[in-house]
């Protein structure tokens, strides 16, 4: 991902800046992407994940028993607005929306998948709706430019095109590929596959 956004900047001239969201796993994505585009980064908070409060860390199971009913009707984008004390929709649309208003020069943003969702959506004009549903891939970033959001990804590699295979798997034919390849003791999955 480093060496994708190092060749995406040669486009640009002028101020880089580097924003990222104070949280542990960004910082590592920083550390890592750091070492291909070797300018200073700033820790920025309106760039934190979406906080579920006590829900923070538990399992959809976990909440349902602990809080019986809070996500009956709630949808797979829109449940983490429902904890009794998280953050709101309203509330992170304004934080992110405030973010965006406040940005002078090409900025990189470091952030999480919800997070990530509502500064498309802000930067795009989309509704709740719209921007709660918008894909999170891990295979590249977005490029928001000209009213456009636009998806960088890096090429695939022989693991993802073989990853993309076994989604098209039926549950038997997977299970019968699991069963029959793999080893006890082995990670599978920290290996290019052929």
């Amino acid at each position: 991902m480093g060496e994708l956004l190092a060749r995406e900047l040669k486009r640009y001239a002028g101020q880089i800046d580097i924003h990222v969201s104070p949280l542990g796993r960004t910082k590592e994505t920083a550390a890592r992407i750091g070492r291909y585009v070797p300018l200073a980064s700033r820790d920025e908070p309106r760039l934190m994940e979406v906080t579920t409060g006590s829900w923070d860390g538990m399992s959809h199971y976990e909440i349902d028993m602990e809080y019986p009913g809070m996500l009956e009707g709630a949808n797979g984008f829109d449940w983490f607005f429902r904890s009794p004390d998280g953050e709101t929709f309203d509330a992170a649309f304004a934080r992110v929306e405030e973010w965006l208003s406040g940005l002078r020069s090409t900025t990189i943003a470091i952030s999480h998948g919800l997070t990530g969702r509502l500064i498309r959506g802000v930067y795009l004009g989309l509704s709740r709706r719209e921007m709660l549903e918008l894909p999170v891939p891990q295979c590249g970033f977005y490029r928001l430019q000209n009213g456009q959001a636009e998806l960088v990804e890096s090429p695939p590699t022989k693991r993802d095109r073989s990853v993309d295979l076994t989604a098209m798997l039926s549950d038997q034919e997977l299970a019968a590929i699991v069963k029959s390849h793999m080893e006890l003791g082995l990670n599978h999955l920290d290996f290019d596959l052929p």
